[in-house]
C-alpha cells in the first residue's frame, strides 16, 4: 500500500512539472518569428534589423551560404502596429535597406524572406 502511494504521489509530481514545464516554454515563444534564407553563393554578415519601439537594432550572425537563420522577437508593450526594415552597409558605406513589412502586428510570422 505504501509502495502504491508513492507511485502515485511521484506520477502527480511528474505531471505537475510537465505542466509547469510547458507553461513556461509556451510563453517564452518569440511573438514574432523571423526566417532568412542565404540564397546566394557566398556568406551573409553584418545584416541588421529595425523597427520603432525598439532601443538597438538587433545584429544578425554571419549566414553561410545556402543555409538560413532564424531569428525570434518579442516586442516591448509599446508595440501595437509596427514597420520592419532588414539592412546592411557594403564596403563603401552605403546602405542598403529591404522593408520586411509595411504594417506588423505582434504574433506575425514572416517567413520565407530570400537575400
Amino acid at each position: 500500500m505504501q509502495r502504491s502511494k508513492k507511485v502515485v504521489g511521484i506520477a502527480i509530481l511528474s505531471l505537475i512539472l510537465m505542466g509547469l514545464f510547458f507553461i513556461i516554454y509556451y510563453f517564452h515563444q518569440p511573438q514574432i518569428s523571423i526566417t532568412i534564407y542565404n540564397h546566394t553563393n557566398c556568406d551573409i554578415s553584418n545584416l541588421k534589423i529595425a523597427y520603432h519601439h525598439n532601443e538597438k537594432d538587433l545584429e544578425i550572425p554571419t549566414i553561410q551560404k545556402g543555409s538560413k537563420y532564424r531569428v525570434g522577437i518579442t516586442p516591448n508593450e509599446e508595440f501595437i502596429e509596427n514597420s520592419m526594415w532588414i539592412f546592411c552597409f557594403d564596403k563603401e558605406g552605403n546602405k542598403h535597406e529591404k522593408q520586411l513589412l509595411d504594417i506588423l502586428r505582434k504574433d506575425t510570422a514572416l517567413t520565407p524572406m530570400s537575400l
